[in-house]
């Protein structure tokens, strides 16, 4: 069964931790959001995190961008599926495939 509460808590612990010296709304611009409200929902488990936005936030809270993958992958995938994705033993990409597509990352970097 999907879990949005692991997800919730893990982002209400880390926004207690950076609260200091960074605010709701900080954090929420730093990650690309339109309004701290997404952020608020988010802790609250109220919306799930879109997997688009895991990188900026994980920046923004200054914590493991693969957790955070991992738990908001868990908003809508069974645990055990996650588990499969995230400890797959065999590459998804070759290094070869990998050196491509950084490559093109940087290519595509250029052009925009």
């Amino acid at each position: 069964m999907p879990n949005t509460i692991a997800l919730a808590d893990f982002i209400a612990a880390l926004i207690k931790q950076v609260s200091y010296h960074k605010s709701q709304k900080d954090i929420a611009k730093e990650a690309g959001f339109a309004s701290q409200n997404f952020v608020s929902m988010i802790k609250k488990g109220t919306t799930k995190l879109a997997l688009e936005r895991v990188e900026p936030l994980a920046k923004a809270l200054g914590c493991d961008k693969r957790e955070l993958m991992r738990l908001a992958l868990n908003q809508s995938y069974e645990p055990s599926l996650v588990y499969d994705i995230t400890h797959c033993e065999d590459p998804i990409v070759t290094t070869e495939e990998l050196g491509m597509i950084v490559a093109l990352r940087k290519l595509i970097a250029k052009k925009n």
